[in-house]
């Protein structure tokens, strides 16, 4: 297999968001929720001649759930929190029904037994309500090209990880929420495309999403758990996200993601315990490395999410290192569409 350069520290600054209080009226949560988004939307719209507004793009006009002869969807307090746009594992603490058609484009570093190149992921993320409080969710798969210097040009299929989510408490007029989840990767990709190796492991994490004035936070942390240690090492994992609602449209925003590496594992993607690699494949795949205990590697990136209607939204995220050791992570560009029914 080969080398990759891996991570040293692990200091991120904290996201400092200040904010003003939020005056509470009388009036039920959802009211409440749907009375401040009314005046989101009313405030942005421009005034015809006549006095009247002149819809925009945010208008319910082309939902979903409309084009499928659905119902509409019940009122979603958190509606205004923009979707996570990077990393698979980010798991977000709302129980939604979605649809997720994402590509990555991933750059390899120059240096390091990889040589360069470049991966580019196809995936289909779903999430599926089962109740009010729980949801299945379909997180990782696809289709990889993977076109690394080190290695002659491939492709076949990523493997795949799903899992439920539960949460476990809401507050609608503070707009804060908290989940917890469970997930198995599962080992039937293609090794073409440095998958299918291992023993496969679970996902254990927890969610929290808060409104601070006009931003709206998310934060995950969970901790990978190999069923065998010396296929796949434990792993920490951790996300923030920070969006500002511009417009009733479109949110900038901003992710920070880590990695920290807990163990040394002697499969060193099939070179065996004689070949320590010394590096991880982040979050898209698991290499099963030697000597990496202790290592971590952060990236941040910027991007935006963009709401076409109530039920579609896009999304695109440019990430780059933030650590001095890169790992796999030379730079990505992440876009997705973002389908809720």
């Amino acid at each position: 297999m080969t080398r990759i350069g891996l991570v040293t520290t692990a200091a991120i600054g904290a996201l400092a968001l200040t904010s003003s209080a939020r005056a509470h009226e009388s009036t039920p949560a959802a009211e409440q929720r749907d009375d401040h988004t009314s005046a989101l939307v009313a405030a942005s719209r421009p005034l015809a001649a006549d006095g009247d507004a002149v819809a925009t793009p945010r208008d319910p006009v082309v939902g979903l759930r409309s084009w499928l002869g659905l119902e509409a969807r019940k009122p979603d307090p958190f509606e205004g929190f923009a979707r996570p746009v990077t990393n698979i594992n980010f798991h977000h603490p709302f129980i939604r029904n979605e649809v997720r058609p994402l590509f990555m484009y991933h750059w390899f570093p120059e240096t390091g037994a990889v040589d360069g190149g470049s991966m580019r992921l196809y995936a289909m993320q779903l999430h599926l309500a089962l109740s009010d409080d729980i949801q299945f969710t379909l997180y990782k798969g696809g289709y990889v090209d993977l076109d690394a210097g080190a290695f002659d040009d491939d492709s076949g299929f990523a493997d795949f990880a799903f899992g439920l989510k539960y949460k476990v408490w809401e507050d609608t007029v503070d707009l804060a929420a908290l989940a917890f989840g469970i997930g198995y990767e599962s080992k039937f990709g293609d090794r073409e495309v440095l998958e299918a190796m291992g023993a496969g492991f679970f996902d254990v994490f927890t969610s929290y999403a808060r409104q601070i004035g006009d931003v709206n936070v998310i934060a995950t942390g969970g901790v990978f758990l190999p069923r065998d240690s010396g296929e796949d090492n434990r792993t920490y994992h951790w996300h923030l996200h920070a969006d500002y609602p511009v417009t009733p449209s479109f949110s900038p925003l901003v992710e920070v993601n880590g990695f920290h590496y807990d163990g040394n594992a002697d499969r060193n993607a099939g070179l065996g315990p004689s070949v320590p690699l010394g590096i991880e494949g982040y979050d898209y795949t698991t290499l099963g490395a030697g000597d990496v205990r202790g290592n971590d590697v952060i990236t941040g990136a910027l991007g935006f999410r963009y709401a076409l209607s109530e039920d579609i939204s896009l999304g695109a995220a440019w990430e780059v290192p933030l650590t001095t050791r890169k790992d796999v992570f030379q730079k990505r560009l992440t876009l997705d569409v973002v389908l809720r029914f």
